[in-house]
């Protein structure tokens, strides 16, 4: 899990007013194209389908929706007595869902939209 820093542990900015470098953008330049770029891969790293990523995404979906499950079971029995990482557990399962949920959405929407379309 990543931590947030503390403030002390930051890099400090120069203090610049929000409008300052607005005079001089006359152009930018070397801005011709993007080079090199044909060997783009997924975020995840690997290069394969749509299927594929979304299946990993919905095996790690059930993943931490189960893991969550067991620490809130092993939390009601009395094996755990660590409330806060099982409540952290069930908020980040809860957020996963929740965003699962969306996504579901918006590709049901994408291809009611795309079955619309006339040829």
């Amino acid at each position: 899990m990543v931590g947030i820093a503390p403030l002390a542990a930051l890099p400090s900015m120069p203090a610049t007013s929000a409008l300052g470098g607005i005079g001089d953008a006359t152009g930018i330049g070397g801005a011709t194209g993007i080079g090199g770029a044909t060997g783009v891969t997924p975020a995840g790293g690997s290069s394969g389908s749509f299927t594929d990523a979304i299946g990993n995404a919905l095996n790690s979906l059930n993943t931490q929706l189960s893991g969550a499950d067991a620490s809130m079971q092993s939390f009601a029995s009395g094996q755990s007595a660590d409330i806060g990482s099982v409540m952290l557990e069930m908020q980040q399962a809860s957020l996963d869902l929740k965003l699962g949920t969306q996504v579901r959405d918006r590709m049901l929407d994408a291809y009611n939209t795309i079955m619309r379309l006339q040829i």
